[in-house]
């Protein structure tokens, strides 16, 4: 299983490949990428969309994963939502909505379950914190992963907390080992696929 997750930003979108083989609960990180939108208004959204439409058919993930902000809490709401449409689109474009292989996560349950606060910021030690995830978490095989951008790492996170959130919710699996506030963080994980109705 191939999951790709991205960080999508009006700026710096960061997004990360993860492996998955049958019978293992770890991910292997495969890649990163990352893309700087040039441009601005309509011209940027059209070059997201572009870079969105052609990583989402080279990698050709079985699991497409994204963020979902609270769209209020940000200066450039309206071109973030615009974003999320798009990714939402594309999703549906190419047949993600089906078997729970688009997955919407919110940032508060994803930093929970990764660093156990829901609202931990970006701050000057964000880095620190996520590299010790990376390098101690079950879900993550190998060590020494350091990784240098905070969007990268949001990324590789989202990632793990959709396969885990999957496990529970769309293979209704009982995963062994998980901490109390990653239990929590999962307790509302059924929102994450759910994609409306036609």
């Amino acid at each position: 299983m191939v999951i790709l997750a991205f960080d999508q930003s009006v700026t710096a979108t960061a997004a990360a490949v993860l492996d998955g083989y049958p019978g293992m609960q770890a991910l292997t990180l495969r890649e990163t990428y990352t893309h700087k939108s040039k441009g601005k208004g309509i011209h940027r959204m059209v070059r997201f969309k572009e870079y969105l439409e052609s990583l989402v058919t080279k990698i050709g993930a079985h699991v497409l994963v994204r963020e979902m902000h609270n769209q209020r809490t940000f200066g450039a709401a309206s071109q973030l939502h615009g974003l999320a449409t798009l990714m939402d689109y594309e999703a549906y474009r190419s047949g993600y909505l089906e078997n729970g292989r688009y997955v919407i996560v919110p940032n508060t349950s994803w930093k929970k379950f990764c660093l156990g606060k829901g609202n931990f910021k970006k701050d000057t030690a964000y880095l620190m914190h996520m590299n010790k995830f990376f390098n101690s978490t079950p879900w993550l095989d190998g060590t020494n992963h350091e990784v240098m951008d905070d969007n990268t790492a949001d990324a590789i996170c989202l990632g793990i907390y959709a396969h885990v959130a999957r496990m529970v919710e769309v293979e209704e699996q009982i995963v062994p080992g998980l901490l109390k506030y990653q239990t929590e963080s999962l307790a509302k994980a059924a929102v994450m696929f759910e994609y409306g109705c036609s």
